[in-house]
């Protein structure tokens, strides 16, 4: 059990902590001792995102002084962060320098479209002409040289909400919706079930023919264990866990359960 720092909205410390070489020793310090106190078996950093290259190498260092506390232990201590799957994650990290500091890159494969973009597109495609999963995946094996063993595969447990009148076509929204409440609105009736082919993911379609809904079900979270299996990733990692709570059972849990023994063979 690794213990996680940052997030989404909660990196405003990271900068101001690494930049400073007594405050980030403290840092270093307070958190081993914490994880052996506790009972952590690793840490997770999720830092979202260094915004420059004094900030990228602060990082680094970062990661490399957590890696020599660790190896003094004298047993087994996880270091692990949690990436953008943008082609444009390089640069926020100097993939080079850390790769041999890191057990695993969480690799965040999900939000290609959202609030911030014009279009209505697929939350988190398996394929696509643009980018996709695959494109994020492949990007970091082949640009940055990090190993297959090293990434985990984001899967979500939510999806995006557009208003839009085609796919990839202008749009405003782009909300998350959990996949329980997905299958709420789906109970409710006035919504269409579509199938991507190219993208391997299900969307619905209101029947007014002026929204979109993206999201992942237990078919398509199959596919990409699959997928993780033909690519020797070691695993996947989900955002976020009690997304697909319904009526005490979890379909999307389950989907990986079935299919996570494929993994790492």
């Amino acid at each position: 059990m690794s213990i996680a720092f940052g997030g989404w909205g909660q990196c405003e410390g990271f900068a101001p902590m690494a930049a400073d070489p007594e405050i980030r020793a403290k840092f270093v310090k307070n958190t081993m001792d914490y994880c052996l106190e506790n009972g952590y078996d690793g840490i997770d950093l999720d830092w979202e995102f260094p915004a420059n290259p004094k900030e990228r190498d602060d990082l680094t260092i970062l990661i490399r002084e957590f890696r020599e506390a660790a190896d003094k232990l004298g047993k087994p201590f996880l270091i692990t962060m949690a990436i953008s799957a943008g082609s444009w994650s390089g640069d926020h990290n100097d993939y080079p320098a850390i790769v041999d500091d890191i057990d695993w890159f969480n690799n965040m494969t999900y939000d290609f479209y959202g609030t911030w973009s014009s279009n209505a597109g697929h939350n988190a495609p398996l394929y696509a002409s643009q980018e996709s999963v695959n494109s994020s995946i492949r990007n970091l094996m082949r640009k940055y040289k990090i190993p297959a063993e090293k990434i985990m595969m984001g899967l979500p447990f939510y999806g995006r909400r557009f208003r839009a009148t085609s796919l990839y076509g202008p749009s405003t929204g782009g909300e998350g919706v959990t996949y329980s409440k997905i299958v709420e609105i789906m109970n409710e009736g006035g919504w269409k079930y579509n199938w991507d082919d190219v993208s391997m993911v299900p969307y619905l379609t209101d029947e007014g023919g002026s929204e979109f809904l993206f999201y992942d079900n237990p078919e398509s979270i199959a596919i990409k264990c699959a997928y993780a299996k033909e690519m020797k990733l070691p695993g996947v990692m989900i955002w976020a866990i009690g997304g697909d709570m319904i009526d005490g059972r979890q379909p999307l849990l389950d989907a990986i359960g079935e299919n996570v023994d494929v993994l790492g063979r």
